[in-house]
């Protein structure tokens, strides 16, 4: 019995060892089965994700042609204008025109933000999921890391709320553009009420501001994802050819150190499972050495507590 449970503890541990070192493991085992599919569909996903944001920022564009004053500032122009005696009915018809833009400008400027964080959402999951299946390719990984740099480059450009370095413009939701427009909106109609007078142009103009914030800010953010999509296409062309080329065989001497290594872990698995597996009685042989290797054992430990490294400081006292 004592030799059926050493053969399975010596059989056990060569099995684990050759798993590591001769037996392929399979890719869904390992994980790069997972990030070779989540790569296809990632392609899938920013290229459709990029088209959608071309056409809508050339939507965007198109509307930009229209002559646009700073709408803001006009308004609070025009209730400065009030206060001062100004022809009410015409600032008022004014103030509605500047009003009506400031919507339409919304409302052009919503599908282009929402499209643009979409996009650059789908960039940083294309980023990383290809850098998670680069780190599957190994030791050839190592070739690409010049490759990256291109990457890292672009993503500097972006501001600090998209982990850029960019202070000067800010990441602006795109959520924050439909608020600003829909509180435009609500605000516009008390223009027609009989009690309008210049608070409701500076109400109005405050509103407005955001709209021209989210306008300065957008464009500047956004006018990267393309230099970022291109890095990251030409990185994984990279990594596909370098994907395709066998791994190096270890030379002679690290294949050598790796099997004593690999030995070295046999036993140690060996001796752990019989630790786990073998009865008492498997043990009880061994007592006769164990009574022999005693006083050595003694000696081994008096002669490491005189180390000089190993004694315990004195503490300090005050």
């Amino acid at each position: 019995m004592i030799r059926l449970w050493t053969a399975a503890a010596i059989i056990a541990a060569v099995v684990l060892v050759l798993l590591g070192r001769v037996i392929p493991v399979p890719p869904v085992v390992t994980g790069e089965e997972g990030s070779r599919t989540d790569l296809v569909k990632t392609r899938i996903d920013v290229v459709t994700a990029r088209y959608d944001f071309q056409q809508k920022e050339l939507a965007y564009h198109r509307f930009l042609t229209k002559p646009l004053t700073l709408i803001p500032n006009e308004v609070r122009r025009q209730a400065t204008e009030w206060e001062n005696g100004g022809n009410h009915q015409v600032l008022l018809e004014q103030a509605r025109n500047k009003i009506q833009q400031s919507v339409d400008l919304g409302h052009a400027m919503i599908p282009y933000a929402e499209s643009g964080e979409a996009f650059f959402a789908q960039l940083r999951r294309y980023d990383d999921n290809l850098m998670s299946w680069s780190r599957t390719l190994g030791a050839r990984s190592e070739e690409l890391r010049r490759s990256t740099w291109p990457i890292l480059e672009w993503l500097k450009k972006y501001p600090l709320e998209s982990g850029g370095e960019d202070r000067e413009f800010h990441a602006f939701p795109a959520s924050n553009v439909v608020r600003a427009t829909a509180l435009i909106e609500k605000l516009a109609p008390q223009l027609d009420a009989p009690d309008a007078d210049a608070t409701t142009f500076r109400r109005l103009a405050l509103a407005t501001d955001d709209l021209w914030a989210a306008g300065k800010n957008i464009p500047s953010v956004n006018k990267y994802h393309d230099g970022y999509f291109s890095a990251l296409r030409r990185y994984d062309a990279q990594s596909l050819e370098v994907a395709v080329v066998p791994e190096a065989p270890l030379p002679s001497g690290q294949t050598t150190r790796a099997w004593l290594a690999a030995s070295a872990l046999g036993a140690l698995l060996a001796g752990a499972l019989l630790l786990f597996l073998a009865p008492a009685a498997f043990w009880q042989r061994f007592a006769p050495l164990a009574a022999r290797l005693a006083p050595l054992t003694a000696r081994l430990t008096a002669l490491i507590g005189r180390l000089p490294l190993l004694r315990p400081r004195p503490v300090a006292t005050k």
